[in-house]
């Protein structure tokens, strides 16, 4: 009976020190939280543009896609028929949708109009354009949009464009490590024993982007749509790979190009693997006789010329190859020729 007794004194203790354990750390954790500790803050995480955006009230945070551009309707989003992930997607018309999921290299120009706008005037009345393309944004971002909103608006056709920002650095996390920390249930005291990771990673690497293209891929066509991959063209100088170091989106010892080309072939492996298209826009660019550049001096942003050149080529693939709505003979390469020579001075 001594023994029982004695034992049963021993497993209180036991039970009240690990109840003052539990309750020591669910204080630190209320701490946490109410001080702010912990708190990810993408602007941090993404490189100065998404940092300058933020600081314009551009962009707000979303917990899932990281961030968004603020709700308010701007005249950019009604020219290039833009969604949001705050706002309802009307039903479909009629006319076939045609989706646009990217980043920057669809959503910007510094000159002239994006393709996808473009695209809106031409085809009014035959294609509608729905556009889902925001700066910084990367494959990992876009499949989480797909499938959060975008296919539920029943597209016909989407046209991925994604690339650059997979292959940037961050601050020590892949994108699926960063989804992983916006959650809830997330314990900041982690944060106190998470050390830096001595390179900072690819925001997706390889691997992660071909699951994120595979995954697009099938989502689409169980939803009935298809899908059109873009090589991305490119062309880095040392200046501008010199920008992407001092800016963080790179390591000193990094090449860009290279980093670009292990992407493409991902992208070329998966529309292999499930037959999916690509339009090569990669291979196309450099062999245009453009009499004005086509890509910006970052060598990764299209110029007017180049939205214009990506207009009439997604247009041949999309309305031709895939919706059958055109028979124009011509092929990508004389309908991108002739575009650029339109845009000679």
């Amino acid at each position: 009976m001594r023994f029982i007794r004695e034992l049963e004194t021993t497993v209180k203790r036991m039970a009240l020190a690990l109840a003052a354990v539990m309750l020591t750390l669910v204080m630190a954790e209320v701490l946490l939280r109410v001080t702010g500790f912990g708190a990810v803050k993408p602007e941090l995480s993404f490189g100065m543009n998404a940092s300058q955006a933020f600081a314009r009230g551009q962009f707000v945070q979303d917990r899932r896609l990281f961030w968004k551009f603020a709700p308010e309707v701007t005249p950019t989003d009604t020219y290039l028929g833009a969604v949001h992930p705050d706002r309802d997607i009307p039903p479909p018309a009629g006319a076939p949708r045609v989706l646009f999921l990217g980043d920057s290299c669809t959503r910007l120009t510094l000159d002239g109009v994006a393709y996808p706008a473009r695209l809106k005037s031409l085809l009014k009345g035959r294609v509608e354009v729905l556009t889902a393309a925001v700066p910084g944004y990367t494959s990992y971002q876009g499949l989480a949009w797909l499938r959060s909103q975008l296919l539920a608006a029943r597209p016909d056709v989407i046209v991925v464009y994604f690339g650059w920002n997979d292959h940037w650095r961050t601050l020590g996390r892949t994108d699926a490590e960063h989804a992983a920390s916006l959650s809830p249930w997330r314990l900041r005291l982690a944060g106190l024993l998470r050390r830096p990771a001595a390179t900072a990673s690819l925001r997706v690497p390889p691997d992660q982007y071909g699951a994120n293209l595979s995954a697009i891929a099938a989502e689409a066509a169980k939803a009935g749509a298809q899908v059109l991959f873009v090589r991305a063209p490119a062309s880095i100088s040392e200046a501008a790979r010199a920008q992407l170091v001092r800016t963080g989106y790179m390591r000193p010892d990094d090449d860009p190009m290279a980093l670009h080309a292990a992407h493409l072939r991902v992208l070329d492996e998966v529309a292999r693997t499930a037959n999916v298209p690509v339009l090569d826009a990669a291979g196309i660019f450099p062999k245009l006789p453009a009499a004005r550049p086509l890509l910006a001096d970052d060598g990764i942003h299209l110029t007017g010329t180049g939205h214009l050149v990506m207009s009439v080529i997604v247009a041949q693939a999309v309305l031709r190859d895939m919706l059958h709505l055109s028979d124009d003979p011509r092929s990508l390469e004389e309908v991108a020729t002739a575009a650029a020579l339109a845009a000679a001075p």
